[in-house]
């Protein structure tokens, strides 16, 4: 069985018997178009938060690549071990900075290569980001029973979609695509 929690907009901690996973961690206030807010705001407590197997970044935006918390997390040994695998797109810039701050273990990702970690797949999906300079990808986990979608920012077509079914059938929760401006 998985289970979802929100942290703040696309930072979300996925768990599964064996696995949990990470995603997008922002947990600081940061200075987006002049606002400075979090959707949803969080008060977080971090002893609550668990080992991480899997610290997954979608792309460089700042609402979902953070360095403040990035930096946080390297340090913190009762969250982040050595052993955790970090998924990230091909982008230089951002490999750059967690090379930077001493992460180890990136696997650059590619559309809809599985990756298996303990008792989860997990399937990067693509983007049709065409406006943006650089890769984004959104995450597939499924456990063989349930299958979650963070589509995070991703700009998806009916293909991919179709795709997604064919590869799972139906999903049992989807995270999708936050739009403030629409």
């Amino acid at each position: 069985m998985i289970k979802t929690t929100l942290i703040a907009h696309a930072s979300m901690l996925i768990q599964s018997n064996k696995t949990t996973i990470l995603t997008d961690p922002v947990w600081f206030d940061y200075l987006w178009e002049e606002v400075n807010v979090l959707c949803p705001s969080i008060t977080l407590n971090l002893k609550q938060i668990p080992p991480i197997d899997v610290l997954n970044i979608s792309h460089r935006h700042q609402d979902h690549f953070d360095v403040r918390t990035l930096a946080y997390l390297i340090q913190n040994k009762s969250i982040f071990t050595p052993n955790t695998m970090i998924l990230a797109p091909k982008d230089d810039i951002l490999i750059e900075v967690l090379t930077e701050l001493n992460y180890k273990n990136i696997k650059i990702v590619e559309d809809f290569e599985a990756i298996k970690v303990n008792d989860v797949t997990l399937t990067p999906t693509p983007s049709l980001n065409e406006g943006d300079s650089f890769p984004e990808h959104g995450l597939l986990v499924n456990d063989g029973e349930v299958t979650v979608w963070n589509q995070v920012d991703t700009i998806v077509s009916p293909e991919i979609i179709s795709y997604i079914h064919k590869l799972y059938g139906r999903l049992d929760f989807s995270h999708s695509r936050f739009l403030p401006l629409l």
